[in-house]
């Protein structure tokens, strides 16, 4: 049989080149490990702040046309000028009738 023993005193010897290459080898896995890391996260960011925002976007489209979140200034404008037409149009209507 072979006597293997394994103590504080044995030693081992590995060449150099292979000591360099072994260690490469784990400084590139532990930077690509967070590279990853940090991308997943940074994707999980961008999943969360863009579900707030189609939350945000589905409650201004079922509000805004009901006038719960307001109008624009240029739509009161608009209803003025259509509330004017609409008179002018009646006096129009009813000046056709008076001549007919």
């Amino acid at each position: 049989m072979n006597d293997f023993s394994v103590s504080e005193s044995s030693k081992v010897q590995i060449p150099i080149r292979n000591l360099i290459s072994m260690i490469g080898v784990v400084a590139v896995s532990v930077w690509l490990y967070f590279g990853i890391e940090s991308r997943i996260n940074n994707l999980e960011n961008d999943v969360i702040l863009i579900s707030k925002d189609i939350e945000l976007n589905s409650e201004f489209r079922i509000l805004w046309p009901r006038g719960q979140m307001g109008a624009l200034p240029d739509d009161a404008i608009q209803d003025i000028k259509i509330a004017m037409l609409e008179e002018e149009l009646k006096i129009i209507k009813s000046k056709l009738e008076e001549t007919n």
